[in-house]
């Protein structure tokens, strides 16, 4: 039987910020068997737009505004956020990424090919774009 993977995301206003949040999230549903978008409280609009993509495959958690981002410092928040999403979650891999990320189309069969093989994690190579996809930061 064929692996499942979930993919996970959050975003505070991610408009404001001018993410590309609803483009990572179409990304992630392209990709995996279920989604799960956290949203820590957006006041700039975003909310109206994720309940337009909520679907039997993505679902959004809405949480107040500092209900937990205010009380959260620094690098725990992502993996606060990544763990409340995961409990949401009941496949057998998850795929992170940040609301302001896509995944290339390309890599999508060879990420289903690594979780076939079992293996316990995988690390994969991350480019920064800045601009267009023609511009790579280093980072």
């Amino acid at each position: 039987m064929a692996k499942t993977l979930g993919g996970v995301t959050f975003c505070i206003d991610p408009i404001k910020y001018d993410y590309c949040f609803l483009e990572s999230i179409k990304c992630l549903e392209e990709l995996c068997d279920k989604v799960v978008v956290i949203d820590a409280g957006s006041e700039d609009g975003a909310i109206e737009m994720l309940k337009a993509i909520e679907s039997e495959k993505v679902k959004v958690v809405y949480l107040e505004r500092g209900q937990y981002w205010d009380q959260i410092r620094g690098k725990e928040k992502l993996s606060f956020f990544q763990n409340m999403a995961l409990e949401h979650l009941d496949t057998d891999y998850y795929y992170l990424q940040q609301a302001d990320e896509c995944t290339h189309e390309d890599s999508f069969q060879y990420i289903r090919e690594a979780i076939e093989a079992e293996h316990e994690a995988f690390m994969i190579t991350r480019h920064n774009l800045w601009g267009d996809c023609n511009r790579v930061l280093a980072v």
